[in-house]
């Protein structure tokens, strides 16, 4: 074991035994590789602080070959086995640089180990000291001397009684643990059976092309071939290499093609027995943005796996077809692709044989379709919806607790049910696999509903850890960082994710209103032809809108104001939504006219609608106390009072008012 054999720990609600390659938690026992067990020794040997993947691999493989991808296995195979434990969290990524334990770390000591003889593995009753990580000054810092020992003349007799008495303990704590030590090795032995159903082996991808662009096409299948493997187990997804000893069920395969204009990379995942290629992605750009093309294809591919197969009850193996329509699903789901949803929610209620996961699915989808693609006021709205609650509540009459049909259940119930769709959320976050990702979503999206926007942000930092590159999820985070005032924060995300994915449109539109409100016309206006896929539209109408807006913004930095651009605005936005002409309105200052759209978008929509009430440009709107009858509208001094939990902005000092205040005179219809 490198060395740790001795290091027995208790690691938050887990007790880490070495010599006997287990990880303890309540009546359970998890088997750990040693190599596994070495890495979470080395991390526990400096609890809270950043240790690099440099020193990792150095200690635990002396930079042996394929190393790399084995280190990130050990941590996806940790991070596994600490989510027993839902209420902690054990192990953070720093991004590019390594990981840090941050749970807390004491030592088992000499009494508990004797104990446990007696009690056997799950009687922790003895109490625990502080790991000492390194050794007090003049304690354990050098070796003993060498030399010859003298013999005292005489030894006191209780001192020798004493010896006697804990020579005979410790002899008989040592054969009490070899007697428990057989039944918790059979027990870990069967945690992890060696399945086989979900074993991707991964191949060398293909360079195709032109002989001019081979050179870039055949780098980043070189990439591909190497990151694969450990961008799937990221993501939760056992990967060995093509002609492993390890029977796999699908293998992922592809190609980069190049043809001097543009770089196509393809991967598909096929059926070993069968060679049916079950689902397959693509990505296409253009020379100059190919640096990341092997990342941004591999994470939407590995995401959209580990989400499918995270859906699989426990010894399951989907059918081929089911497996294809779980990846369709997850795609859509990270790429936020809304239209195809009512499709997907029906094949999979005549796929699945398991009924209340096909009808839980569909629920979720269905509801999404709904908030996400259909106007609140449609008939066609309120008849999805409907069918979405009758569909999970039957999901939850025939499914156990913390399942997939709970997170239905609570994606379902009406918008305005704050308190209960809390409760529910909260629930169902104690759901396995993808069921209990989703569930981490829609309550990030609960918090920043209601104002919560720190409890959100760390709920999508939760997300990111499991799935680094979600490009939803680091879209909505960015703007939530902008949102608390850290626009530096926001920046760099929207960068990253922009860096990744150049296509998010969540992240371009982020970015653009980023660039709007700080004046950045240029900025502004290369984003915006981004977001128009290189072209603009034919009647130029978001240019004519947005142009005048940044000439005032100009203008307001100078001193200086033109009415002929604020009638250039109310003739050139006539056709944007209402949320984003708001927000350049307050971008400029015009307070009122954004005010205006507020109260006319709150009364379209109150409930669905609530979010817009915290876009960062709304920030000094905020401070006007007339701003809460828009709150009352959504129903939320209610659960602001009823929960004792209150929007961020209402800790700002400067904010003119006493939010508990506002809110009961909102609730009196007095605000």
């Amino acid at each position: 074991m490198s060395g740790n054999a001795t290091c027995a720990l208790r690691i938050g609600a887990f007790e880490l035994r070495p010599d006997r390659g287990v990880l303890l938690y309540g009546e359970s026992s998890f088997h750990l590789e040693p190599k596994v067990c070495d890495v979470l020794c080395r991390l526990a040997r400096h609890p809270g602080d950043l240790v690099t993947r440099e020193v990792l691999l150095d200690d635990v493989w002396g930079r042996s070959y394929g190393a790399d991808e084995s280190l990130t296995r050990a941590v996806s195979i940790l991070r596994k086995t600490f989510k027993s434990d839902a209420e902690r969290l054990y192990i953070e990524t720093v991004p590019k640089k390594g990981y840090r334990l941050v749970a807390p770390v004491a030592e088992l000591t000499a009494a508990d180990r004797v104990e446990e003889g007696v009690q056997g593995y799950h009687g922790h009753a003895a109490e625990h000291s502080v790991l000492p990580l390194t050794p007090p000054p003049g304690q354990g810092g050098r070796a003993p001397t060498s030399g010859t020992l003298t013999r005292p003349t005489t030894i006191d007799n209780r001192i020798l009684i004493g010896l006697i008495a804990l020579l005979v303990c410790l002899t008989i704590a040592f054969a009490s643990i070899l007697f428990w030590q057989r039944p918790a090795q059979a027990e870990a032995a069967e945690v992890e059976p060696d399945r086989t159903d979900d074993v991707v082996a991964v191949g060398e991808f293909a360079a195709v092309g032109r002989e001019d662009s081979a050179g870039e096409a055949s780098f980043i299948a070189d990439q591909l071939s190497t990151r694969m493997a450990s961008m799937l187990s990221v993501n939760g997804v056992r990967a060995v290499p093509f002609g492993s000893p390890v029977a796999p069920t699908y293998q992922v395969s592809g190609s980069v093609e190049a043809n001097g204009n543009t770089l196509l990379a393809t991967l598909g995942l096929a059926a070993l027995d069968t060679g049916e290629v079950i689902w397959s992605t693509s990505v296409e750009r253009d020379p100059e943005s190919a640096n990341e093309l092997a990342t941004e294809v591999g994470a939407r591919f590995a995401g959209a796996l580990g989400c499918a197969l995270g859906f699989r009850d426990p010894g399951e193996t989907f059918t081929p077809a089911l497996l294809s329509r779980m990846l369709l699903i997850c795609d859509g789901l990270r790429m936020s692709e809304g239209e195809a949803l009512p499709e997907h929610a029906r094949a999979v209620r005549q796929e699945d044989p398991n009924e209340a996961r096909g009808l839980a699915l569909s629920a979720i989808l269905l509801s999404n379709y709904a908030v996400h693609m259909l106007k609140p006021e449609s008939d066609e709205y309120e008849t999805v919806k409907q069918e979405a609650q009758e569909m999970a509540a039957q999901a939850a009459e025939m499914s156990e607790k913390k399942s997939l049909a709970s997170v239905a259940v609570a994606v379902t119930l009406p918008q305005e049910k704050l308190l209960k769709r809390e409760k529910m959320l909260a629930w169902s976050s104690d759901a396995q696999g993808t069921a209990r990702t989703y569930a981490l979503w829609r309550r990030a999206g609960f918090y920043r509903e209601v104002g919560r926007i720190a409890d959100a942000i760390n709920l999508y930092n939760s997300i990111l850890l499991h799935d680094p590159n979600h490009p939803t999820a680091s879209a909505e985070l960015a703007w939530l960082h902008r949102t608390l005032g850290r626009n530096g924060a926001a920046r760099r995300r929207l960068e990253e994710t922009l860096r990744l994915d150049p296509d998010n449109m969540i992240a371009l539109q982020r970015r653009f209103m980023l660039e709007v409100q700080f004046g950045n016309v240029d900025e502004a206006l290369t984003l915006l032809e981004r977001y128009h896929g290189g072209e603009k539209d034919d009647d130029r109408s978001m240019e004519v809108c947005i142009v005048p807006f940044l000439e005032i913004r100009r203008q307001i930095e100078a001193g200086i104001q033109d009415e002929t651009f604020a009638s250039q605005i109310q003739e050139g936005c006539a056709g944007l939504e209402d949320h984003f002409l708001a927000r350049l309105w307050a971008t400029i200052g015009f307070e009122n006219e954004a005010m205006g759209l507020l109260r006319k978008i709150m009364a379209n929509d109150p409930t669905s609608s609530k979010v817009v009430l915290y876009y960062p440009e709304f920030d000094t709107l905020r401070r006007r106390p007339e701003i809460w009858s828009l709150f009352q509208s959504a129903g939320l001094p209610e659960y602001w009072i009823e929960s004792d939990t209150w929007p961020d902005f209402c800790r700002l000092e400067d904010l003119g008012y006493e939010c508990r205040v506002m809110a009961q005179l909102a609730m009196q219809g007095d605000a």
